[in-house]
């Protein structure tokens, strides 16, 4: 349930970046990003707990088509949508068993679901008609010239078997399931690439 889009970043470990250089990828680089979060929303509480505040850093990656790569400094790459540099969206599912099953106790377990939303709006020159090549070609956006406003967005939800026990009811440590977290996001353009 804890690995997310921004990696260690909800539980505060994303200050440090790696000491090695990450992997060629494919695709051409929209840019790499400082990006700055601040908690907006979190109806999970204890039950997954999050900073108020943000910092990472990302590349933004695109393909042909709407093919887009969300890539933190030592992280793995999650696919999902850049849309000809206007916008976009990546989506990442993880699910955990949070209370094993016992059947010689009668216990039937609980599964959560996890499910986190990282999308935003390109602003700047990225925005403009000039865009990124379809064709895969160099960047037509100078660095220092893009920005990204958006949001991630994790939901917990009960998947299988019964989490009545994780309810604050019954002594757990969430309000109420499904439950959702949520960060507003800036991410202001590097002039010189991290990796």
């Amino acid at each position: 349930m804890r690995r997310s889009l921004l990696g260690a970043g909800l539980l505060g470990l994303l200050a440090l970046l790696p000491a090695c250089r990450a992997p060629r990828l494919s695709g051409t680089s929209v840019g790499q990003y400082e990006v700055n979060g601040e908690l907006v929303e979190n109806t999970c509480a204890e039950g997954y707990p999050a900073p108020e505040t943000l910092r990472f850093f990302v590349e933004l990656r695109h393909d042909a088509g709407v093919v887009g790569y969300w890539k933190l400094a030592n992280s793995p790459i999650v696919e999902g949508r850049v849309e000809r540099m206007t916008g976009f969206r990546f989506v990442e599912a993880s699910q955990v068993v949070a209370v094993p099953a016992d059947p010689t106790m009668g216990v039937t377990g609980c599964t959560l679901a996890r499910e986190e939303t990282v999308e935003g709006t390109l602003m700047g020159e990225a925005a403009s008609d000039a865009g990124i090549p379809l064709d895969g070609g160099a960047p037509a956006v100078p660095p220092g010239e893009t920005r990204f406003e958006g949001t991630t967005t994790v939901q917990v939800s009960a998947s299988r078997g019964d989490c009545s026990a994780l309810v604050t009811t019954a002594g757990g440590p969430f309000p109420a399931l499904p439950c959702v977290l949520r960060f507003d996001l800036v991410g202001e353009q590097l002039d010189e690439p991290l990796w």
